[in-house]
């Protein structure tokens, strides 16, 4: 019966060829953009499911109102990851992100510059307890604590060190910026080497340099400087953590708030005015550009992009 079936069809395409040429011309077409589209949806929605603890990474973001308007930031100051951890003992890691000032690198004759945001990212060392960041040479555990390191990507070993063994060696980096940063020069030993982040990542970086190499920066609370992410334990609810953000908002950001708004925070909240923080989920970060990214200019990928500039709340 089926040879019946393919007889049939094969003298209908005979005799038809035009409507079949059509017709199997639209299939085919119809088929492969179907795949495409559901290829790119699963793609986008993939972004930073690999991380092996993606379900209990969160960033940190504000919503600010000082005047009629309310904004949200997806950055914070410096001193945030540091109180959250003092204060909330339910926190199992917090790391801080943020891009490095314009600098020019240099090896022997080889020289590098590093626009702001253009790869070149500050980081905790506990950033390799939250994300799964892959060191082909050396140890997460201790690779960005010395703030005269740098890990770079095997990339980026390959273009500066050519086929060198760059561990252990020291480049030059130089700061435009001297004024901003405090500090003129540097020599940074490379501690480890790393595989570039997958294309489904949120964020990526060619060099990778400690948090502290600039040394001017204060610990400041309300201010974007850097991107805040905690992980919390297994099925820990988010909401019990939000519930004590009030207090700590209230603990460490009153005298930047009376700094920067001529008003103490009791005063703030009486105008109608309010300073909260929130719990981001790592998986809703990529897509989440309604209410955070856009408006912020960062080392953090949206929709294809990188950008590059700093976040002043």
């Amino acid at each position: 019966m089926f040879k019946n079936y393919l007889k049939i069809a094969f003298r209908r395409l005979k005799k038809q060829k035009l409507h079949s040429i059509i017709n199997i011309t639209g299939l085919t077409v119809g088929m492969a953009v179907s795949i495409l589209i559901l290829s790119y949806v699963w793609f986008e929605r993939s972004f930073d499911r690999f991380h092996s603890k993606s379900d209990q990474i969160y960033r940190v973001v504000q919503t600010v109102k000082s005047t009629d308007s309310e904004s949200h930031y997806d950055l914070t100051g410096l001193g945030l990851a540091l109180a959250l951890k003092e204060d909330c003992p339910e926190i199992l890691q917090t790391a801080r992100m943020g891009y490095l000032e314009e600098a020019e690198i240099s090896y022997n004759e080889k020289k590098i510059i590093l626009m702001r945001g253009k790869g070149a990212v500050r980081a905790d060392n506990d950033i390799f307890k939250i994300f799964d960041i892959d060191l082909i040479h050396g140890d997460p555990e201790t690779a960005l604590l010395d703030p005269n390191s740098i890990i770079i990507t095997e990339e980026e070993s390959r273009e500066i060190f050519g086929n060198e063994n760059p561990m252990g060696k020291f480049i030059n980096i130089h700061f435009i910026q001297y004024d901003e940063v405090g500090v003129k020069d540097l020599g940074l030993k490379v501690t480890g080497v790393a595989k570039a982040m997958p294309d489904n990542s949120h964020f990526e970086f060619k060099y990778l340099f400690p948090i502290d190499i600039t040394p001017r920066r204060t610990l400041n609370f309300v201010g974007g400087i850097v991107s805040t992410y905690l992980t919390l334990p297994v099925d820990y609810p988010p909401d019990n953590l939000e519930a004590k953000f009030p207090e700590i908002v209230k603990k460490n950001f009153s005298g930047d708030i009376e700094l920067r708004y001529k008003k103490t925070y009791d005063e703030l909240l009486e105008s109608g005015g309010y300073w909260k923080l929130g719990l981001q989920p790592l998986k809703h970060i990529y897509l989440d550009t309604q209410h955070y990214g856009w408006e912020h200019a960062r080392i953090f990928k949206k929709k294809g992009n990188l950008f590059n500039l700093e976040t002043h709340i």
